[in-house]
């Protein structure tokens, strides 16, 4: 590996031209590769971004944008910005017979809303399973919420680390999917819940309202917000959750049916329009290079 990096800087040394057509920085920027390549981009996540990765993003050529909400925070910025979208790699099957049973994945991520969908639970004993995959819950609860949130009847937590196919089967067992998260680069997790047939609630604050409407999904409304390096954090009304879910819990099965039809569609059109911006974009990249 180590010899394979001298070579390569010593033939840009010795030819003065670079070796590939394109670097991709994904989330942050390495200055030191930028000689590599005749052109740099980088795909951003806006919450992770200081001022300091602000100005060496004024030293690449433009910025590939996974979102419309990181596109506008670029574009006019004095560095080029493509919104290409993105995706999430899914099974091409789903099936739409799932248990009216609800999902929160949160690995150990403490930003996913976990704890405020706990306490909502606790106070509907009534309402159906909720499985929450979440590995270190007792580091963002408090030693009294933990004991309290944790034994509720209708609550199951998988802390322990799951394989992927495990995940997978109760991931796409689960009608609904609660993704209320505070912030996202992208959104992942609230893509393979619509991808998979499921009824996704997602916090209404971008860039989480770009991948969850009406037409197949739950937008929770925010009551507060705070600053996150170069974007926000959005937190989500608890009596607004409270009134989402007790509205899916309510909708009828042909309302239901439409709904996770509309997301499945919805995400096929994402895939493919990254897919076809995204070659497109190197195509021209690779037409303008040609000697």
């Amino acid at each position: 590996m180590y010899l394979r990096k001298l070579v390569q800087r010593l033939y840009v040394f010795i030819f003065r031209r670079p070796i590939f057509l394109l670097n991709i920085h994904n989330e942050r920027l390495f200055p030191r590769h930028f000689v590599f390549a005749q052109y740099n981009c980088m795909i951003p996540n806006l919450e992770w971004i200081t001022d300091e990765d602000m100005e060496k993003i004024a030293l690449i050529d433009f910025v590939f944008a996974k979102t419309l909400h990181t596109h506008g925070r670029f574009d006019g910025s004095g560095v080029r910005s493509y919104y290409l979208g993105f995706t999430s790699p899914v099974a091409e099957t789903f099936s739409l017979d799932k248990h009216r049973e609800f999902f929160h994945v949160a690995g150990d991520n403490p930003w996913k809303g976990t704890k405020i969908i706990l306490e909502t639970w606790s106070k509907h004993p009534e309402w159906p399973l909720l499985h929450v995959v979440c590995r270190n819950l007792n580091e963002f609860l408090s030693e009294d919420d933990y004991r309290r949130l944790t034994q509720l009847q209708n609550v199951r937590i998988y802390s322990s680390f799951l394989p992927d196919q495990t995940l997978k089967k109760i991931q796409n067992k689960c009608l609904f999917h609660l993704c209320p998260s505070q912030q996202e680069g992208y959104g992942h997790t609230i893509v393979e819940g619509v991808a998979c047939g499921a009824i996704v609630f997602a916090t209404d604050a971008p860039p989480m309202n770009e991948l969850v409407q009406k037409e197949w999904g739950y937008l929770v409304a925010v009551s507060s917000k705070q600053k996150q390096r170069q974007d926000f954090r959005y937190f989500i009304s608890a009596e607004d959750l409270e009134l989402k879910i007790s509205a899916g819990l309510s909708a009828d099965i042909s309302t239901i049916l439409r709904m996770q039809e509309n997301g499945r569609v919805q995400y096929c059109r994402n895939r493919d329009g990254f897919h076809a911006s995204f070659s497109r974009l190197v195509e021209e990249l690779a037409g303008q290079s040609a000697p």
